[in-house]
């Protein structure tokens, strides 16, 4: 089967960050495993869903369907309606479970290093640096 796309892991254990998934079947599921299921791709946090969502292949495009998880997907920040179809684009970023994972799609593979994104505002200003600050102690009870 031809790779007609691909995710990219940001976060999502068991996967390190920068983990490329091929996607070259018609349909690829996306879960949480268990003693029963074996999703294609498989996440062990407790927040997703066994049956989390899949990807099918629809007319050469990618088309994303939330399969009713509890935590819900998201796409671009845009929870998804279960069991509705949404076309994937080049650089939608996928969050499942609030961020418990989060993957970008490409139907281009990266041939060159990809770009770490940067902290977004409000933990820049989390870690912003402080002024020193300098505290004078009057001690008392000391002889000369």
């Amino acid at each position: 089967m031809d790779i007609f796309a691909f995710l990219y892991v940001t976060r999502g254990e068991p996967y390190q960050s920068g983990t490329c998934v091929n996607l070259s079947m018609d349909e690829t599921w996306v879960g949480r495993i268990s003693n029963h299921l074996n999703p294609d791709m498989a996440f062990t946090n407790a927040f997703i869903s066994h049956q989390h969502f899949v990807i099918r292949k629809e007319q050469e495009k990618a088309v994303i369907y939330d399969l009713g998880s509890r935590n819900g997907t998201e796409i671009n920040g845009l929870r998804l309606t279960p069991h509705t179809p949404y076309p994937l684009n080049n650089f939608d970023i996928i969050k499942l479970a609030e961020g418990a994972a989060v993957l970008h799609f490409s139907y281009v593979f990266a041939e060159q290093t990809l770009e770490i994104q940067p902290l977004s505002i409000s933990r820049q200003l989390e870690i912003r640096e402080l002024p020193p600050t300098v505290r004078w102690e009057k001690i008392v009870g000391l002889a000369s």
